[in-house]
């Protein structure tokens, strides 16, 4: 499945997320620590509306770092 990007040619060109549902976390970061604070918002990366956390649950998006 392609990420969608909205105007913007890869994901590592858009702004790092504010927050992250559990798909993507788990796909750009890795497993969510065992006590993590959801709430019902908008998937910065995938922009589903979802629970979501922050990035840093997750290990933080290091390939978002990377050139």
């Amino acid at each position: 499945m392609k990420e969608k990007t909205r105007g913007f040619s890869s994901i590592k060109e858009k702004p790092y997320p504010s927050w992250a549902c559990v798909p993507c976390g788990r796909k750009h970061g890795g497993k969510a620590k065992s006590v993590s604070c959801f709430h019902f918002g908008k998937c910065d990366v995938c922009e589903k509306n979802t629970f979501v956390t922050e990035p840093r649950d997750f290990g933080h998006f290091k390939q978002w770092f990377k050139t």
